[in-house]
């Protein structure tokens, strides 16, 4: 299945082209992959904390993604 990464604020230094300037890309992922597995595809590490969108809905990293989803990572941001 064909679907669609955008990698916001710090999440970028994982895209999978190193150097990229782009925030975007498209992967190839088997079916019946989960968020947990595009995390792992991209070497997010597991401790690093993360906000997850599937088609601009929260996602938990047990979600199974689909063909053509969007999926957008994102770090939380904090502060007063």
């Amino acid at each position: 299945m064909r679907i669609t990464v955008r990698m916001l604020t710090s999440m970028r230094k994982y895209h999978p082209v190193p150097g990229s300037k782009d925030d975007t890309c498209e992967l190839t992922l088997e079916d019946g992959a989960t968020v947990q597995t595009l995390l792992q595809t991209l070497h997010v590490p597991d401790n690093v904390p993360k906000t997850v969108l599937v088609n601009r809905l929260y996602a938990k990293l047990e979600r199974k993604l689909q063909d053509d989803d969007v999926v957008s990572l994102l770090q939380p941001v904090s502060g007063g």
